[in-house]
C-alpha cells in the first residue's frame, strides 16, 4: 500500500508533509474534547453506571491529562500553520522562476491543477455529507442545498457569514481557494524586484498582520488571514534564494524550530497574535529546512506520508471524531473522570482517525493527484462507448 503523494514537480520536501502532520494532529486533539462532551453521557447529564475495566484505565490515566491538556488547545493554531504551508507551497514555482531563472508558471497550467487536484475530492466529500446527513435524518435536504451549494462554490463563509452546516471543516478551505487565486498576482507583485522581494513581503506581513489587529475582522476570507499566507511566500522567498545556505544542517536550527513553537503557545492569548504567529510559522518552516533533528523526526516515513494525507484526514476527521463517540464509546466509556476519558480517547482515536483516513486518501484524493487523471477518463469512456469491431 503507497501511501506516497504523486508528486507532479519532482521536488518532493518531506519537512513540509512533516509540518502538515503537525498542523493536522493539532486540529485533531482540538475537537477531541469538545466532541466528546457534546457526544457522550456528559452532555446528557444522567446517572452513570461505571465500566469497572474502563473505569479503573481512566482513573489510571487521568494524572496525565494536566500535563497534555495544553495539547489540545491549538486546532486553530494547527489551521494557522496550514496557511503558512500552503503560502509556501504555492510560491515555490514562481520564487524558482525569478530567483533562478526557472520556466515562468504558466498561469493556465496553474489553475487547471488546483481544480482538477483539489475540487473532486473536495466535492466527494460534501456530496457524502450531504446524502449521508439526509439519510440518517441530521439534514432536510430542501434547507441544506443552498449552504451545500455555497459550500461548494467556496462562498458559503461570506453569503452566511459562518462556516458550512453541511462541513464546518470547510470554511478553511474556502479561505485557501481565495488565496490560490490571489497567489500568483500576490507573487508577481512581491518578485519583480530580487533585491527587495523578502523585504517587501515581509513588510507585506507585517501590514496585513498590523491591519488585523487595528481593525479586526470577522468574517473568515482571506483578508483575515492574508499575513500567514505571506508568511509563507517570504519563507519560500528565503528559502529558493538561498538555496546553498539551506544544504548546510544546523543545530541552532533545532533550537529556533522548538523556540518558535514555544512562542506559538505562548501567543495564544497575546495582544500581538496576529503580528507573532505568522513570524513564527514562517520560522517554523525555515528552520525545519535548515535543522538536523527536527528535519529528521519530519522526515520519517509514517509522519511525512500521513502529513501528506492531511486534505482527506481534514475533510473527513470531524465524522470520524464524531461517530465512534456517538455509536459506541460513550456506551462503553461510562466513568467520573473526564480527563481520565480524554487521554483514553486521545490514544483510541488519534490512531483510529489517520488509519480511516487511509482507504478516503487512496479512493477519493489519491486518483486526482495524476495530472492526466482527465484525459485518462476521458480516454476510458471514449473505449466503453465505442462499439466493439467484429473479429
Amino acid at each position: 500500500m503507497d501511501l506516497k503523494r504523486i508528486i507532479t514537480s519532482g521536488r518532493y520536501i518531506p519537512e513540509i508533509d512533516g509540518l502538515r502532520f503537525v498542523a493536522i494532529l493539532a486540529v485533531i486533539l482540538y475537537h477531541i474534547p469538545a466532541n466528546w462532551h457534546r457526544n457522550s453521557h456528559w452532555a446528557r447529564k444522567t446517572a452513570i453506571t461505571a465500566t469497572p475495566v474502563i473505569d479503573g484505565l481512566a482513573s489510571w490515566l487521568a494524572p496525565i491529562y494536566p500535563w497534555i491538556d495544553w495539547a489540545y488547545e491549538y486546532g486553530m493554531e494547527g489551521v494557522l500553520l496550514f496557511f503558512s504551508i500552503s503560502g509556501f507551497i504555492l510560491a515555490l514555482p514562481f520564487a524558482r522562476h525569478r530567483f533562478q531563472g526557472e520556466p515562468e508558471v504558466s498561469l493556465r497550467k496553474y489553475l487547471w491543477r488546483r481544480l482538477t487536484r483539489l475540487e473532486p475530492p473536495y466535492v466527494i466529500a460534501m456530496t457524502a455529507y450531504l446524502l449521508i446527513g439526509v439519510l440518517i435524518g441530521k439534514f432536510n435536504l430542501g434547507e441544506q442545498l443552498p449552504h451545500f451549494l455555497a459550500s461548494l462554490f467556496y462562498v458559503h463563509n461570506i453569503a452566511y457569514g459562518e462556516a458550512s452546516t453541511v462541513n464546518m471543516a470547510a470554511w478553511s478551505l474556502e479561505v485557501e481557494v481565495q488565496f490560490y487565486l490571489l497567489a500568483p498576482a500576490l507573487c508577481w507583485l512581491l518578485f519583480r524586484n530580487l533585491r527587495w522581494a523578502v523585504p517587501l513581503t515581509c513588510l507585506a506581513m507585517v501590514a496585513a498582520a498590523g491591519l488585523q489587529l487595528l481593525l479586526p475582522m470577522k468574517l473568515q476570507t482571506i483578508a483575515m488571514f492574508l499575513h500567514y499566507f505571506l508568511a509563507g511566500i517570504a519563507a519560500a522567498a528565503i528559502y529558493v534564494s538561498r538555496p546553498d545556505w539551506f544544504q548546510q544542517r544546523r543545530l541552532w536550527a533545532d533550537c529556533g524550530f522548538v523556540l518558535a513553537t514555544a512562542v506559538v503557545a505562548g501567543a495564544k492569548e497575546s495582544a500581538a497574535r496576529e503580528l507573532v504567529l505568522p513570524v513564527c510559522f514562517g520560522g517554523m518552516i525555515l528552520t525545519a529546512l535548515k535543522s538536523s533533528w527536527i528535519s529528521a523526526l519530519l522526515r520519517i516515513p509514517l509522519v511525512s506520508q500521513l502529513g501528506g494525507m492531511c486534505y482527506s484526514t481534514y475533510l473527513y476527521h470531524g465524522r470520524l471524531l464524531t461517530l465512534p463517540m456517538a455509536i459506541l464509546l460513550s456506551r462503553l466509556v461510562l466513568t467520573d473522570s473526564f480527563a481520565g476519558e480524554i487521554v483514553l480517547l486521545t490514544l483510541l482515536l488519534v490512531p483510529w482517525v489517520f488509519l480511516a483516513s487511509v482507504p478516503l486518501f487512496l479512493l477519493f484524493e489519491k486518483p486526482f493527484m495524476r495530472p492526466t487523471w482527465p484525459q485518462d477518463l476521458l480516454s476510458f469512456l471514449r473505449r466503453r462507448s465505442s462499439p466493439s469491431t467484429p473479429a
